[in-house]
């Protein structure tokens, strides 16, 4: 009753402890980032025919056609902000959180009776900046998250009937493919394991007439995807500039055997890098972090725990392989689909069609990392009872972990607690002053996050430096004026002075709000050279 009570307890804290995080994380208000702000421009500027089917969205971002649809539907009517865009995200985020934390529950405690692994599980579900992060994002992570443990909590749950098991699979499957891109590779997991294991055809045997309402379904839907979202992304500029981009998440090298290396080299960071707190999601907002915190470094930067870790899951996923093809045994069922789902996932980054490794893009896939560094330990802990000499220090295996948990959970919490988004573009607009310039100048990638993000003063024009670049005369237009000129994503090019190179001759600047270089936030008063030399006030409109 002891051990229940706990297991429960831990369920129940450390799914509050989720829910308070991210609900500090959404009122924070803090601003889009990036690829957020492209999307909030198709979100703003087309309508709901248009973002389904209207062929790329603005600035070529890529994000479920159908899911977007839908936000718009939920956005229309709302005031301006960065939160409502983020409200569906937010809930997948959090109910995401709470399916795989059931899912560890099962697996752990109610299965195999075991309470250590499941907190271990549990804890390094929430202990990372990537979980909470992400769960409030103007993007499809925390929806892939969600969908993916929907998958694990049905395939594995006990609860259910076969009957009621097989069709919430069926139609997970089926919704799953309108909100994510990557629930394909789960499901060709999922499908691989029901094929392959004898226990799941025989479950599944009885079901023709399911089955073939998934296949009709699962093609009918990824027909009509192709039609309004994949084919942009699929054989065009488009998707060959995505290849380039991700590169280093993508099979490299001359040879097949370089290029399996660069692959098995991405798993040891898929792996392990999720607790590394010297950087993270917007990695200048956690690493400034580690500089206060008082119980040091993540243990998991240590090469041997890291190469342990990764070794043993290579182990680990051999010997499922070998006890589901040779023993014919049934195995390990989550660790198996697990199994299948990095071979996969391996796979399409060696054909340069995934970027494996890639944290944010990866997050679906988190928990599986978790479920075989917890069967590492695990099973090093069996081996340990079986020698007389280590059979009272058995536990010792766990500690390595158990530090790792206990510091992250602080750190994620205080990071939160403490508000990390202080260099945000809102702050940099709360120091804008009108009445000493009326003319904002940013990098043209830059103004999707100005625009979209409430709070800019009013009275403060934007211009594009690149028009001002292809136009000499706005430049001669604007030599006598003082200028704000902001950067929040892409740094502009400065001299030693610090003064963008394009106004190096015609004014002086004033640091406002300078972070720096990888905070990639700025803030400068730009004052004409000739109204200091003459005298003249600096403030002018």
């Amino acid at each position: 009753m002891g051990m229940k009570r706990t297991a429960y307890w831990t369920f129940l804290s450390f799914s509050f402890l989720a829910v308070c995080l991210c609900l500090i994380h959404a009122v924070r208000g803090r601003s889009f980032w990036l690829d957020e702000a492209f999307v909030a421009e198709s979100l703003i500027l087309r309508t709901p025919y248009e973002i389904l089917f209207g062929g790329v969205l603005i600035n070529g971002q890529l994000f479920p056609k159908v899911y977007l649809f839908i936000i718009k539907l939920l956005f229309t009517g709302t005031p301006l902000s960065t939160f409502w865009p983020r409200f569906l995200p937010l809930l997948f985020g959090l109910a995401g959180i709470i399916v795989w934390l059931l899912f560890y529950f099962q697996n752990y405690f109610v299965r195999e009776k075991k309470i250590l692994p499941f907190v271990i599980a549990a804890g390094l579900l929430i202990g990372n900046t990537y979980t909470i992060y992400y769960a409030f994002e103007l993007k499809q992570y925390s929806a892939e998250l969600l969908f993916s443990g929907l998958f694990f909590f049905f395939l594995f749950t006990d609860n259910l009937s076969s009957r009621v098991r097989t069709s919430a699979l069926v139609l997970t499957a089926i919704l799953s493919l309108f909100f994510t891109y990557t629930s394909i590779l789960v499901i060709g997991a999922v499908f691989m394991f029901i094929l392959l294991r004898e226990d799941q055809r025989e479950e599944w045997k009885g079901k023709v007439h399911l089955l073939i309402a998934f296949a009709i379904g699962v093609v009918g839907v990824l027909i009509f995807l192709y039609a309004i979202d994949y084919r942009n992304a699929m054989g065009t500029n488009l998707g060959n500039g995505m290849s380039r981009y991700w590169v280093d998440f993508m099979a490299h090298g001359s040879t097949f055997l370089a290029k399996i290396e660069s692959v098995l080299d991405l798993l040891k960071t898929f792996l392990t890098d999720w607790w590394k707190t010297g950087y993270g999601p917007m990695n200048e907002r956690f690493s400034n972090n580690e500089g206060w915190f008082i119980l040091g470094k993540s243990l998991i930067r240590n090469p041997d725990l890291r190469n342990g870790i990764y070794y043993f899951t290579l182990f680990l996923m051999l010997q499922q392989l070998y006890r589901l093809f040779v023993k014919r045994d049934k195995g390990k069922g989550p660790l198996q689909v697990g199994t299948f789902l990095i071979c996969l996932m391996i796979l399409a980054a060696y054909m340069k069609k995934y970027p494996f490794g890639m944290m944010r893009l990866s997050l679906y896939a988190l928990p599986i990392a978790i479920l075989f560094i917890v069967e590492t330990i695990s099973t090093l802990q069996s081996l340990a009872l079986k020698i007389p000499y280590f059979r009272k220090i058995h536990l010792v295996f766990w500690i390595p972990i158990i530090w790792i948990v206990f510091r992250n959970i602080i750190f994620v919490t205080g990071s939160f607690l403490m508000n990390p988004f202080r260099q945000d573009v809102q702050l940099a607009y709360k120091m804008m002053d009108p009445e000493k310039s009326s003319i904002m100048i940013a990098r043209k990638g830059n103004d999707p996050i100005f625009n979209n993000n409430p709070g800019r003063p009013n009275g403060i024009k934007l211009i594009h430096e690149s028009d001002i670049i292809e136009n000499r005369e706005r430049l001669d237009d604007l030599k006598d004026k003082p200028l704000y000129y902001m950067w929040a994503h892409f740094l502009p090019k400065r001299n030693e002075k610090g003064i963008p190179i394009l106004f190096a001759k015609t004014h002086r600047a004033e640091d406002i709000l300078v972070r720096p270089p990888i905070l990639k936030l700025g803030l400068l008063l730009l004052t004409p050279r000739e109204k200091i030399s003459s005298g003249k006030s600096k403030i002018t409109k």
